[in-house]
This record gives structure tokens, sequence and C-alpha cells, in this order.
């Protein structure tokens, strides 16, 4: 279950899961919350650089039409 963390960097609030950290993506220059100990993972699919887990995999989402970076099952 994902809680609210404010996000200093943008001003915003974001649902993110409970022991996610806000880090730094160089590859866009943002500040996002993310998993601990994230790296940067390009999307082919949606042309964007995420911060995901080391074993989150890229999965087409058929509810949204898009892909994103999930945990592996």
């Amino acid at each position: 279950m994902g809680i609210t963390k404010y996000n200093p960097h943008i001003g915003e609030w974001e649902l993110v899961g409970k022991n996610w950290e806000c880090q730094y993506n160089p590859h866009t220059g943002e500040w996002k919350y993310a998993p601990p100990n994230s790296v940067p993972q390009y999307n082919p699919h949606e042309d964007i650089w995420e911060l995901v887990g080391t074993d989150w995999v890229c999965e087409y989402n058929p509810h949204t039409g898009g892909w994103q970076y999930v945990p592996q099952k």
C-alpha cells in the first residue's frame, strides 16, 4: 500500500512505496521518489528515463495502453 510523501524539489505530494526515497535522475534532471537503490532505466516504448528497482522489468499495461517498469513476479 502506498503512502503520500512531499517532494520539496517539485513542490508536490506523491503517492509512493513505504520505504521509497527521493532520488535524483541524472538523465532527466528531476527528483522523484523511487525504490531504495534505484537505477535509471530507459523505457524505449515511452521514450523516457525512469528510476526503477534493479530487478524490475518493462511490461505492457493493457489498461492504460502504455509500457512501464514493474517488479518481477
